[in-house]
């Protein structure tokens, strides 16, 4: 019996030594504002996650760093870190986004925004409004016409009156900008986004999440073929 109790105690204090360590942990995010402290202007995307273990969890990222130097846009994909628990949940809606920008006039936002949002689109240096069949979207100049695949957009088009409200009601009050809501009532940014999965398929933490969705499906699969099987069985 006193084993069984000092093994609990000891139990204990291992686990409240994990969770004070991982408390504490720095985030690699503020490592990289340092490291990129001579850049003009650059963004930090949260490029992928992942969570491993069952009883002891260990969080981890992995981003994606966009500059520009001589005109030159460059993207920069960084290994994986470990992160907090708590620093893991704070963005666990904002893959694919932009966790930290920095603007040419030197100031560093670590507000979520759409990538390229925060610091490209709206920049004369780097484009135009092009007022095309009554819209308005952006376009990088040829130089900077790279930065559309850096960003990860593909075939997405930055409306004018989309940047608009994130400017206007985002951005000045500091707040996380999601998009609209799509027709399935996601976000067009964001974690669970259609542009989270083009910006990065084949990522970790969307094959996790399909994964889960198909043994899910097919445990409920699985689990009404037996209920209508027995309600057979007993006619």
């Amino acid at each position: 019996m006193r084993n069984l109790k000092y093994l609990i105690v000891i139990a204990v204090i291992i686990l409240l030594t994990s969770c004070a360590s991982k408390s504490f942990t720095k985030s690699p995010v503020d490592d990289y504002v340092k490291k990129l402290s001579d850049e003009k202007s650059y963004s930090i995307i949260l490029y992928d996650m992942d969570v491993e273990g069952t009883f002891f969890k260990t969080y981890k990222h992995q981003y994606k760093i966009i500059s520009v130097t001589d005109s030159i846009p460059s993207a920069n994909v960084t290994r994986w870190y470990e992160v907090s628990k708590d620093f893991f949940r704070a963005h666990e809606n904002d893959m694919g986004m932009a966790i930290v920008t920095k603007t040419e006039d030197g100031k560093v936002s670590k507000v979520a925004s759409p990538p390229g949002y925060a610091n490209y689109v709206g920049n004369n240096r780097y484009g135009y409004w092009n007022n095309s069949g009554g819209s308005s979207f952006w376009v990088f100049y040829g130089q900077y016409a790279l930065m559309r695949d850096l960003l990860g957009w593909g075939s997405y088009r930055v409306g004018r009156n989309t940047w608009n409200d994130y400017d206007r009601n985002y951005r000045r009050s500091s707040k996380p900008y999601y998009g609209a809501k799509t027709s399935t009532g996601a976000r067009t940014f964001g974690t669970r986004s259609t542009f989270a999965k083009k910006t990065n398929p084949s990522s970790t933490w969307n094959q996790k999440m399909t994964a889960r969705r198909s043994r899910n499906s097919s445990r409920y699969s699985t689990s009404g073929s037996r209920s209508r099987s027995s309600r057979g069985f007993g006619k």
